[in-house]
């Protein structure tokens, strides 16, 4: 694999690469700002962690109306453990 330096890359005018290639450098990126969630230990971006633990996470987490009316994946394995002939439960896995 050839490493070019910044002047090198400087002397041309287009650069081709690949979406992963972008993607990874990108995530790199992302991936050194990202803070733990000190509750749950998701990482998340700092923009995000107000609302995650405001909303989902911790011990002042509060759910608003319409959040609490959304099933989450451990309601439904609970539900389907004992209905299995539920047609919302085939994606979990679970069988008889």
């Amino acid at each position: 694999m050839h490493r070019y330096t910044k002047e090198v890359l400087e002397g041309f005018d287009v650069v081709l690469t690949t979406y992963p290639v972008v993607e990874g450098e990108w995530r790199k990126v992302i991936n050194k700002t990202m803070v733990e969630c000190q509750y749950c230990n998701k990482k998340l971006l700092p923009r995000s962690l107000v609302p995650h633990q405001m909303y989902f996470c911790g011990p002042d987490a509060v759910r608003t109306a319409k959040l609490a009316k959304r099933e989450t994946k451990q309601d439904l394995v609970g539900r389907c453990r004992s209905t299995l002939s539920n047609p919302r439960c085939k994606h979990l896995g679970l069988s008889a």
